[in-house]
């Protein structure tokens, strides 16, 4: 079965990135054994996105399940068609490269272009944190957490652009990685994300789908995505439950 063989290779895969991060960051200097460079957007890639680059592409081609399945990923931008393999391998290479925990692989498996058909995987080889769609999880009983806990991204927390938040109903936290937050909001850490800056849809696409099988949307604007037809999304991006987007909306929109 798909599922099945989709399991022992991200098995493999998480084993063999963390053997990677564990052989560069118990070097002194490390910074030098990241081999950074700068990108033509001038964001850094390191020697571990193209490890997991590579080792991801090599996997699933070498698997039959996915032979017909276009392969996007940030460092290795083939064409973008449906169905397609969806890939950040490291969201967060600004934290990275500093050494701290706030960064993920980010791998999302699509045989359409629907939110709902799709398998998310999150994983972050710092502290192990890990989420899949293919895990079985019970949803939690309904409580009320007062104030509402909403994660943000740390380099727009830097730049001052939730400076006009001030909602005593509202408890805001900076964290690094947009999909290392999606995945914790899917685990139940937070009620809601947003971001006011652009994303693409190898950020977004995993936890996006981790997400919305747990009853949380993504909105953009006051648009529910339920479909990824574009590589590029424009903000604010909003994920939450139905139930606080209004609220959220005047809060943040």
């Amino acid at each position: 079965m798909i599922s099945s063989s989709l399991e022992k290779n991200l098995k493999v895969l998480k084993e063999k990135t963390v053997l990677e991060f564990n052989s560069i960051f118990s070097k002194k200097k490390f910074s030098d054994s990241l081999q950074t460079q700068k990108k033509e957007d001038a964001s850094p890639v390191t020697i571990i996105d193209t490890f997991v680059s590579n080792l991801v592409k090599d996997m699933l081609i070498n698997d039959g399940n996915y032979k017909d399945y276009s392969y996007l990923s940030e460092e290795d931008k083939h064409t973008f068609s449906y169905p397609c393999i969806i890939l950040d391998p490291i969201d967060g290479t600004k934290e990275l490269t500093k050494g701290y925990p706030e960064c993920s692989i980010s791998l999302a498996i699509m045989p359409s272009k629907s939110v709902d058909m799709g398998t998310g995987w999150i994983f972050n080889p710092f502290n192990g944190f890990e989420i899949s769609s293919l895990t079985p999880f019970c949803i939690s009983p309904k409580f009320s957490r007062k104030p509402l806990l909403g994660y943000v991204s740390r380099t727009e927390w830097n730049k001052n652009l939730y400076e006009d938040v001030c909602d005593p109903n509202i408890i805001l936290k900076p964290i690094g990685s947009v999909a290392y937050k999606i995945g914790l909001l899917a685990a139940g850490a937070c009620d809601f994300v947003i971001t006011r800056e652009p994303k693409s849809i190898w950020d977004i696409a995993a936890g996006t789908i981790l997400c919305k099988k747990r009853g949380i949307h993504l909105y953009q604007k006051d648009k529910i995505i339920t479909n990824f037809d574009q590589i590029r999304y424009q903000n604010p991006l909003l994920w939450c439950k139905k139930k606080h987007f209004q609220y959220l909306k005047k809060v943040f929109y």
